[in-house]
């Protein structure tokens, strides 16, 4: 005799932020750290689950990694580059200029640079987001 499975017609489907919430929990726990996405999350933690939410919302976005050298950690870039932003994001029309913190991390003189210049564009948007901003910042992506 086969098992019935019970299904609870009252159970909430999940929605897609469910879904990466429960990716980021699963990412968190393959790394051996507790999920919260306010309490003792890496810049590196964080930034990854910005990254989920620019690929869930269709964003169109860029990031440039440093690349270790013998010299250290370079990113490689011609220019005024040092303090460029940590992302750019485009959707339609709108263009986000994003530099991604920890709770406790602060941005540097050349990255608050950046952001001012960013600021005096027009139909650009500045964010400096830390993990308690989580959930304004899946309503701004949404």
């Amino acid at each position: 005799m086969k098992a019935r499975r019970h299904h609870n017609n009252t159970a909430e489907k999940r929605t897609r932020e469910d879904k990466l919430y429960l990716s980021t929990q699963k990412i968190a726990g393959k790394l051996g750290i507790p999920y919260d996405p306010i309490k003792a999350v890496t810049e590196a933690e964080f930034a990854l689950q910005v990254e989920q939410l620019f690929n869930l919302f269709h964003w169109h976005w860029a990031h440039f990694r440093p690349a270790r050298t013998e010299q250290g950690w370079r990113t490689p870039v011609a220019g005024m580059g040092k303090g460029f932003p940590d992302y750019i994001a485009i959707r339609g029309n709108r263009l986000l200029v994003i530099e991604i913190k920890s709770e406790k991390g602060e941005p540097t003189l050349e990255q608050e640079e950046w952001l001012d210049k960013f600021l005096g564009c027009g139909n650009t948007f500045v964010y400096l987001w830390r993990p308690s901003d989580y959930e304004s910042i899946v309503e701004e992506l949404r």
